[in-house]
């Protein structure tokens, strides 16, 4: 914790500002990013004033950490809330102070977290060990002996905690497949038939047809509007 506790030095919250995007919008005040940047020796006595108050006694006032919801037009011609995107804008100087505190959290957070996690190790993401088990295939030769992976899927079950819901799976044949009804009674799964809709697009038809680029692009205005 003494990391946190130290004294706030200039050098390392002009670094931290330096890290700071400048592109973003303004916060409450009207103030950029850029302009903090810009003329850092101009304000940077005012805002090393703040900081310090707000370090030694934990209180920040209000207008800094105060933000205001814009709303930015998604398409023209808006008509519907869903016609725009809210976005929170809030002040440089909360920026500044947390972007320092995340600078000081990098030098310790490899104590505080096990090595072989995921989240918070440098070049790894918390997605990196996930599977959507709901929406995996596996794809088989459409021979008996193939359809016990349900072996190794069980084996998948014990070890992983996990459990695969066959009362939702389906096996879907590709052109003609005499023993389809044998393999789905081992399986224990449902059947089905091709075309299917696998992750929100079509499977199993032509991906250059009219009818199907039309629902993908629908979904996707769909998906901006809201």
């Amino acid at each position: 914790m003494s990391g946190y506790k130290g004294v706030l030095r200039r050098n390392k919250c002009g670094r931290a500002l330096s890290l700071c995007a400048i592109d973003k919008d303004p916060g409450p005040d009207g103030i950029t990013m850029n302009f903090i940047q810009t003329f850092w020796a101009l304000v940077k006595e005012d805002i090393m004033g703040i900081l310090h108050y707000f370090h030694e006694h934990h209180v920040f006032k209000k207008i800094f950490n105060a933000n205001f919801v814009a709303l930015i037009r998604k398409k023209e011609g808006t008509v519907e809330s869903r016609d725009f995107r809210p976005i929170s804008v809030i002040s440089g100087v909360y920026k500044i102070y947390a972007k320092v505190l995340a600078e000081r959290t990098k030098r310790v957070i490899n104590r505080l977290v096990n090595k072989h996690q995921m989240a918070f190790v440098k070049g790894r993401q918390i997605t990196d060990a996930a599977l959507i088990a709901n929406d995996t295939v596996l794809i088989r030769e459409p021979k008996v002996e193939q359809v016990f992976i349900r072996v190794l899927l069980v084996v998948f079950e014990v070890v992983s905690g996990l459990r695969v819901n066959w009362r939702k799976s389906s096996i879907y044949p590709v052109k003609e497949v005499s023993s389809i009804q044998t393999f789905g009674s081992i399986l224990g799964c449902g059947m089905g038939y091709l075309p299917i809709v696998y992750l929100g697009m079509p499977l199993g038809r032509r991906h250059k047809d009219v009818e199907i680029q039309n629902n993908i692009l629908t979904k996707a205005e769909k998906g901006l509007a809201q």
